[in-house]
């Protein structure tokens, strides 16, 4: 009687061990794989901005962005916006490494695995903050979304807010005459 207990514990010990070590083993792959993601998405982010922050040509940044950015309407507006960034910041000089993602930048959608990152830049001009979201499929990855704040930039924000307000005063005063 006791060698059958003996037996059917270590058949149960056995069926236990099996699960839950194949169930450790699945949760640490997947673990493993989404840093991998989150480590090649991090380099393809870090090359997608030095790239485009060297020189500040659309061309050289449609080789990294999503089929949403070009499109020739948004062809047309990087390209402006562009020409900003290069007047009011200049070329980049440096490009901090970029930094580990929040655990809200990291979100798997029917497009793909999203991995959102931040990192800080210097430029000719002053120093500005990149924030980039790269979606990658398989071996796939391209930038969905990507913004660059800077102080230098705000600057010509509170520019164009004079410029705004003198040409409604101005035309105000045209109306009144």
């Amino acid at each position: 009687m006791k060698s059958k207990i003996a037996v059917a514990g270590a058949i149960f010990g056995g069926l236990v061990l099996c699960c839950c070590g194949g169930s450790v083993f699945f949760m640490s792959r997947t673990i493993n794989e989404v840093k991998d993601r989150i480590n090649k998405s991090r380099e393809f982010a870090q090359e997608a901005i030095a790239t485009t922050a060297r020189t500040w040509k659309e061309e050289d940044f449609a080789a990294y962005a999503s089929s949403e950015f070009n499109t020739p309407e948004r062809k047309a507006q990087t390209k402006k916006m562009f020409a900003v960034f290069n007047q009011k910041l200049g070329k980049l000089l440096k490009l901090e490494p970029i930094k580990d993602p929040a655990r809200r930048g990291i979100r798997a959608t029917e497009k793909g695995f999203q991995v959102s990152f931040k990192t800080t830049a210097e430029f000719e001009k002053g120093k500005g903050e990149f924030e980039i979201t790269v979606q990658s499929k398989g071996e796939n990855r391209v930038v969905s979304d990507i913004k660059l704040n800077s102080p230098a930039l705000f600057e010509l924000s509170k520019m164009e807010v004079e410029k705004a307000k003198i040409r409604l005063k101005n035309e105000s005063t045209s109306k009144s005459k």
